[in-house]
């Protein structure tokens, strides 16, 4: 799957801390989920992304886990409306 994020939504990086404004609301991040955020583009598929995040945690973490953190935490975006999905991988198929 692939997704974006949501129309008005914005990534913040400041000296006090990353943030996400959606609406007027700031939602903190930290750690790992920071880059995660950053590799969201709408082009690559979350395998795509699992992969990048396996380059840089790897060492320190089973790849196995960070595919669990990060199905959760994609799906916490979903529900916030922070992110939308673009591509799944049936889009694919049907052409």
């Amino acid at each position: 799957m692939v997704y974006k994020f949501a129309e008005g939504v914005e990534i913040v990086h400041s000296e006090s801390g990353d943030y996400i404004v959606k609406g007027g609301q700031k939602f903190m991040v930290y750690g790992s989920a920071i880059e995660f955020l950053k590799l969201i583009d709408g082009k690559r598929d979350m395998d795509q992304i699992l992969r990048e995040l396996v380059k840089i945690y790897g060492p320190s973490v089973e790849p196995y886990i960070i595919a669990r953190d990060l199905e959760k935490f994609i799906y916490d975006l979903v529900e916030e409306g922070i992110v939308v999905l673009v591509k799944t991988f049936y889009d694919d198929k049907r052409n």
